[in-house]
C-alpha cells in the first residue's frame, strides 16, 4: 500500500462509512442551508459527510469508469452535483477510492476513469453520467443537478482537466500538483489550484496561476510532496466543491478573505486573484 492508498475514514467496500460527521462547530452554517433541496450542513468538512458513500466500478459510456455517489440519492429534494475526477499517470479510480468515497459522503456523485490527457474521455464520461438523469431505469433518474458540473484532477488529470477546462457546462475546475507553466487560459470558471511545496509538478502552477483570466485560488500546502498532494489538500478540496457545487455561498470567506482565511496560515500559503 502506497502513502496516498492510506485510509482516511472510509473502507474499500461499497458504503464503507466508518464514523459519524465530526461536529465539532468549527464552521459557520447558512441558516438556508436546513431548507428541503439544499446540501446537507455539516460542521467540520475535514470528516465525512452525511451520507453513505457507495461505488460502481463498472460504469460510464464503455463500462471503463467508476461512479461515487451517495446511497440516499435525492434524500429530501436534494439534486446532486456531477464531478468528473481524472488520477494521476499509471493509476485510476481505485487509488483514490477513499478520496472520493469522502467527497460523494458530502452528497456529489463522482464519475471518474484513467485520465486521458486530452478530455475526450471524461467529457464522454460527463455526458454519460449526465444522460443518466434522464433514463428511467437509472438510479440517477431525476436525481442529479445538470447546473452543477465539475473537474478536477491530480498530476496527469490536472492536464487532462486543464484540456477539457473550456467545456461550458463546467462551473469550476480543480488542479492538483499538475503544473503545466502557463496552461489555463482556456479556463471559464472558478479555478483552485493545490499546490505541495515539495512536488516537482507544483513551480508549474506559477505560469499557470498569471495565465489564467477566471477567479482562481492558489493554495500551497507546506511540507507536502506529489504522491500526497490530493490527501494533503482534501479539507479545501471538499470545501471548494460544497461552495461551487452545493450552493454554500458562505465559504467563499474561507478561500477569498486572505486576512481571514484557514488556508492563508500554515500549513497552507495562498494566493487569490480576480475575485
Amino acid at each position: 500500500m502506497s502513502r496516498d492508498q492510506q485510509p482516511i475514514g472510509f473502507s474499500r467496500s461499497t458504503g464503507g462509512s466508518s464514523g459519524a460527521p465530526a461536529t465539532d462547530g468549527a464552521q459557520t452554517q447558512d441558516p438556508d442551508q436546513t431548507t428541503s433541496g439544499k446540501i446537507p450542513p455539516v460542521d467540520n468538512v475535514d470528516g465525512n459527510g452525511p451520507y453513505t458513500p457507495a461505488i460502481d466500478e463498472s460504469a460510464g459510456p464503455s463500462g471503463g469508469s467508476w461512479v461515487f455517489y451517495p446511497e440516499e440519492l435525492g434524500r429530501d429534494g436534494f439534486l446532486h452535483p456531477v464531478f468528473n475526477w481524472g488520477p494521476g499517470a499509471g493509476t485510476g479510480p481505485r487509488e483514490y477510492t477513499d478520496h472520493l468515497s469522502r467527497i460523494a459522503s458530502h452528497g456529489i456523485v463522482v464519475i471518474s476513469q484513467p485520465s486521458s490527457g486530452t478530455g475526450v474521455t471524461e467529457l464522454a464520461a460527463l455526458d454519460w453520467i449526465l444522460d443518466q438523469n434522464d433514463q428511467p431505469d437509472s438510479i440517477f433518474y431525476q436525481k442529479l443537478d445538470p447546473s452543477k458540473v465539475g473537474a478536477g484532477g491530480h498530476s496527469k488529470g490536472s492536464f487532462t482537466t486543464y484540456a477539457m477546462g473550456d467545456d461550458p457546462r463546467l462551473v469550476t475546475t480543480i488542479q492538483v500538483c499538475g503544473g503545466r507553466s502557463g496552461a489555463g487560459a482556456n479556463l471559464r470558471a472558478p479555478v483552485l489550484i493545490l499546490g505541495a511545496s515539495g512536488d516537482m509538478a507544483t513551480p508549474g502552477f506559477t505560469g499557470d496561476y498569471q495565465a489564467i483570466n477566471a477567479p482562481v485560488v492558489f493554495l500551497t500546502f507546506q511540507g507536502s510532496d506529489h504522491i500526497m498532494c490530493a490527501r494533503d489538500n482534501l479539507v479545501p478540496w471538499v470545501s471548494w466543491l460544497r461552495w461551487h457545487l452545493g450552493g454554500e455561498e458562505f465559504r467563499r470567506d474561507e478561500f477569498v478573505e486572505t486576512a481571514t482565511s484557514p488556508y492563508c496560515k500554515p500549513p497552507w500559503e495562498c494566493q487569490v486573484k480576480n475575485w
